[in-house]
């Protein structure tokens, strides 16, 4: 029945069987179970986020504490300047910025200003680099010309460890790209244009290990609307140069991370404490070598913060000391050693060692001598006071300075036993600056390592699994990544915990709502009436597609499907525009470059061997093939909106075999579909067809387009269903998704004649239409890589129809079999051929 109001009418089917043993047992006395049933039912998720996330809103709406930054405020409101929140026209513009390891060398720094007055870079820098950006002109209302003067620095040595060596950045950034680094490290609002490919992930981490980096007191909120999306920028940032220890990921997608660590709040905690087990056991080794033996010292970390205090650090001001006692060439070794020499009795002559020895006899024969005057003065002479003897350790220091082997500052270093498992030899002993560097960075080790065991010390006194996440929220990671429905579903808690963050960069803007998006600007109190945040960062591409929004009246009335993203845009607010792709061949991004603003390719895609190589056994890098009825029947609905074509389903999926039959593995391609239902179709075939045989195997993924959006695959197969309506591929947002997933094969299969005549979709299709319409395949290549050059046709097969697809794909299956026969039969072996050798 039609719910109404907060009734509703459930209907359970019961088995019958059982139900009628029931009533028979009730017809012999026994209780009757059915009145009393409890029925426990269980809502979608969806549904039960989205009360929890109106009921944020609700909130949001009522309380007096809804603020945002300053500089934002009117944008948001869409009056004023929209200008306003870039950077360059804020007062609070960083002048100077340690951009690290952004820059790859000199002439990158030169390449990435081309709009700089005058860029002055000191001959053999190497990176990282500072900037110093000066002005020359400041007039109202235009971007002054700047003076760029870049310097460079020295990482100080870390420890001695392998680990130990900072992670660096191998991204040669573009112009724009650094522009966009540079915006999103200054406060203000920075809003990145990202066509497919253009490396808007890339760009964000960068942003994201500056911002960590240049600001140690400030904490960073990632933002996505996928978990796939998430984790893609999540699992870039674990491989920089960020303790692991700093990152947090909230929410159930952490399931989906490709990663051995464990980022969820649980999972941090237990890293924690597992932390506190090693460090512990690095402190007590430590102290081993000081001769502290049952100390303690590594019992609490209470205990080792004492230790480091007056054991370790004690240490060093000692070694110190006595580095400059000896002086830097060893001079004064003497005076540094602590047993230099040791202490011996020396008589000065025969007589006196004579009467001594004739002393020493009378006494032992219990006679008293009386010595003569003579004997007495030697005597005399010997009790003067003793000499000192140079040591071993003396003499082999002096031996190591004077040969080269050793500089003071390794002879003297106190902690030599404790990193006697790092390379050896610790000390190059090359020069004194040399062997101090290599002792500085063993005592940055052991201060990081304290400094680690400070940290570990709250989640010691913490007794129980809730307070140690709270604290790890509140207080201990900086990173912390979420969806926006997250957000949303835990603002009220993180308020609570007096949650605090200064920099907020959101992924995939241009898919989020509005309100998604507003509510992550608001997960902490304001400061008296003022917003805490100092950076906001929107990363998106307002032609892919919008915000999913099923309510047809809210979606056309309400504009609720316009993302904060795109009204920032449709307002002009500048924005910086990623220009240069590095995902797919140059051919295939001609097919939506169209819909972008000077949109050009990567070298990369242009000179490397695989961009430059075609697809074995494929004509044409990309091609749209047209499929006919199959048995009488284009598209069909078993229920309404459910739109299947069998025949291109059959079609797919036989390409897909025809491809893993000539070594193309399976992970590396996937099957898009406009609509769920041919989605389930697709996953029907596979399963009758190929699923079950490991030659085979199934594609990566089997999915809509629209899921797919953020995601990408090296060969894309894309069925359009439909045979009477263009339907909703007239969105050209969605056109240019289906068209940019692939790097370097796109095979799309549909009704040409429909999607042609289609206005909206027609700087596509006139590219399709130069191509045949039927797949081409060089079916005499054989599998694995081809010599043939892309866009170079060898000898093409066309393929007629779907069942001349099958009859190809069984010739060819029937032939690599009978290969590989022969090759057992004579003995050599078995045939190692693409797909059954994986």
């Amino acid at each position: 029945k039609t719910p109404v109001g907060d009734n509703r009418i459930l209907r359970v089917l019961l088995d019958p069987a059982q139900y009628h043993a029931d009533l028979e047992s009730v017809a012999d006395g026994k209780r009757e179970v059915y009145s009393s049933l409890n029925l426990v039912l269980r809502r979608k998720p969806k549904e039960n986020n989205f009360k929890a996330i109106l009921q944020t809103i609700r909130s949001l709406m009522s309380s007096e504490d809804t603020v945002v930054p300053d500089w934002l405020h009117d944008l948001f409101l869409g009056y004023g300047d929209p200008g306003a929140a870039q950077y360059w026209k804020l007062p609070t513009a960083l002048s100077k910025i340690d951009f690290r390891d952004t820059f790859i060398d000199q002439d990158h720094i030169l390449e990435s200003f081309p709009d700089a007055e005058n860029i002055e870079i000191p001959d053999d820098l190497e990176r990282p680099f500072r900037l110093e950006f000066n002005k020359v002109t400041s007039e109202v209302g235009k971007r002054p010309l700047e003076n760029v003067v870049a310097t460079a620095y020295r990482l100080p040595n870390m420890g001695p460890y392998p680990e130990c060596k900072p992670r660096e950045n191998k991204v040669r950034f573009t112009p724009v790209q650094v522009e966009a680094i540079r915006a999103g490290v200054n406060p203000g609002l920075t809003m990145v244009v990202g066509p497919p490919g253009t490396g808007k992930t890339d760009t964000a981490v960068q942003v994201v290990n500056l911002l960590f980096h240049n600001f140690p007191d400030q904490k960073i909120v990632l933002v996505a609307h996928s978990n796939q999306a998430l984790n893609d920028l999540f699992e870039k940032i674990v491989a920089l140069d960020i303790p692991e220890r700093y990152l947090l990921r909230l929410g159930r997608g952490i399931a989906e991370l490709d990663s051995k660590q464990d980022f969820s709040k649980w999972g941090r905690v237990n890293h924690m404490l597992q932390r506190r087990l090693e460090l512990l056991a690095k402190v007590e080794k430590l102290a081993e070598t000081f001769g502290l033996v049952g100390e303690d010292v590594a019992y609490t970390c209470e205990n080792a913060q004492h230790f480091f205090l007056h054991h370790v650090q004690y240490k060093w001001a000692d070694f110190q000391r006595r580095l400059a006692s000896a002086g830097k060439e060893g001079a004064n070794i003497d005076k540094a050693l602590p047993n230099a020499r040791k202490r011996i009795q020396k008589l000065k002559s025969p007589k006196a060692k004579k009467a001594k020895k004739e002393a020493d006899g009378a006494e032992g024969e219990g006679e008293e001598k009386i010595e003569d005057e003579d004997a007495e003065e030697e005597e005399e002479k010997a009790d003067e006071p003793d000499e000192w003897e140079e040591t071993e350790e003396l003499i082999q220091a002096r031996k190591d300075l004077k040969s080269g082997k050793k500089t003071v500052a390794s002879i003297l270093f106190p902690y030599g036993e404790f990193f006697a498992d790092s390379l050896q030899p610790l000390f190059p002993a090359t020069s004194y600056a040399a062997d101090m560097d290599v002792a500085d960075g063993c005592f940055r080790y052991l201060q990081k390592m304290f400094q680690e065991v400070e940290e570990c010390h709250a989640f010691e006194l913490l007794r129980n699994s809730h307070d140690r996440g709270n604290y790890l929220i509140t207080t201990h990671a900086r990173i912390i990544a979420m969806t926006c429905t997250h957000a949303a579903l835990t603002r009220s808690t993180l308020v609570n915990l007096n949650f605090k963050y200064d920099n907020l960069i959101m992924e995939e803007s241009a898919q989020i709502l509005e309100v998604e998006t507003f509510i992550p600007m608001l997960l902490q109190q304001s400061d008296q009436g003022v917003s805490r945040l100092k950076r906001v960062m929107f990363i998106g591409d307002h032609h892919q597609l919008p915000p999913v929004v099923k309510n047809r009246a809210f979606q056309k009335y309400g504009h609720l499907d316009q993302s904060l993203y795109s009204r920032f845009v449709r307002l002009k607010t500048p924005t910086v525009d990623l220009n240069l792709q590095g995902r797919a061949r140059a051919q295939i991004a001609d097919l939506y470059s169209w819909r972008y603003k000077d949109l050009g390719n990567l070298s990369n895609v242009l000179t490397d061997k695989r961009y430059r190589a075609a697809n074995a056994g494929l004509s044409h890098e990309y091609q749209f093939i047209n499929v006919d009825d199959f048995e009488g029947q284009g598209e069909s609905q078993p229920t309404p909106h459910f739109y299947q074509n069998l025949g291109e389903a059959e079609y797919c999926v036989a390409l897909f075999m025809y491809m893993r039959l000539l070594g193309y593995p399976a992970n590396k391609i996937s099957i898009l579909s406009t609509y769920n239902g041919q989605k389930a179709l697709i996953r029907d075939v596979i399963r009758q067809r190929c699923a079950w045989n490991p030659l085979f195997g199934e594609p990566s993924k089997v999915t809509t387009v629209d899921r797919f959006q953020g995601q990408q695959n090296d060969f894309i197969i894309v069925s359009l269903v439909r045979t009477n309506h263009v339907g909703h591929l007239r969105d050209v947002r969605r056109l240019v998704v289906t068209m940019s997933r692939s790097r370097y094969g796109l095979y799309v299969f549909g009704r040409f004649g429909l999607f042609e005549n289609c206005f909206e979709l027609a700087p596509v299709f006139t590219r399709f239409a130069k191509r045949p319409r039927k797949l081409s395949l060089e079916m005499e290549e054989p599998a694995g890589e081809t010599e043939r050059a892309c866009g170079e046709i060898g000898k093409p097969t066309l393929v007629k129809d779907v069942h001349h697809m099958w009859a190809l794909l069984q010739d060819r299956m029937k032939a690599q079999f009978a290969s590989a026969a022969q090759v057992v039969a004579s003995g050599s072996g078995p045939v190692a051929s693409g797909p059954a050798s994986e």
